[in-house]
């Protein structure tokens, strides 16, 4: 840490009924005074019904903590997640010490379209805002208001 740079690989580790293989975390001090952090993992086994979660990466370039705050400004997440298909997506995240943390997501792909939102959790309460578009639900076309 002298040097401002942190390097941890694992072969796998195993919480909770998860468990993850072949798992990188690089940590670097960047010159304006924030934190760059990448966290990579080649499997990640979750329960069945969040599907497979393969070839992940996780990468905040302006990693921020101020007192009781951590603040990721600008990440990166991709690979294999699930159900949800292969993604690369942009997201922002904010945590505190009082219990709130809030995730940003923009351009998630879904359904052949793209959502983006936030989740807010306090506690035991959580908050999700989203917005969709070009989703298709996959449910048969139904009659149009202005059909009538």
């Amino acid at each position: 840490l002298a040097a401002g740079r942190l390097e941890i690989e694992a072969e796998r580790i195993e919480y909770a009924g998860m468990s993850a293989a072949g798992l990188r975390l690089r940590w670097s001090h960047q010159p304006d005074g924030s934190g760059h952090i990448a966290l990579g993992a080649d499997s990640v086994a979750v329960p069945a019904a969040a599907g497979k979660l393969a070839e992940l990466t996780l990468d905040c370039t302006d990693l921020r903590i101020n007192g009781d705050t951590l603040e990721c400004r600008h990440g990166e997440l991709g690979g294999m997640l699930g159900r949800f298909g292969h993604q690369d997506a942009r997201f922002s995240l904010r945590a505190d010490t009082a219990g709130s943390t809030t995730l940003k997501l923009e351009s998630l792909a879904l359904a052949s379209g793209t959502a983006r939102g936030s989740l807010t959790l306090r506690g035991p309460a959580w908050e999700l805002d989203a917005t969709l578009a070009g989703v298709r639900s996959g449910l048969p076309a139904g009659p149009r208001l202005d059909d009538a």
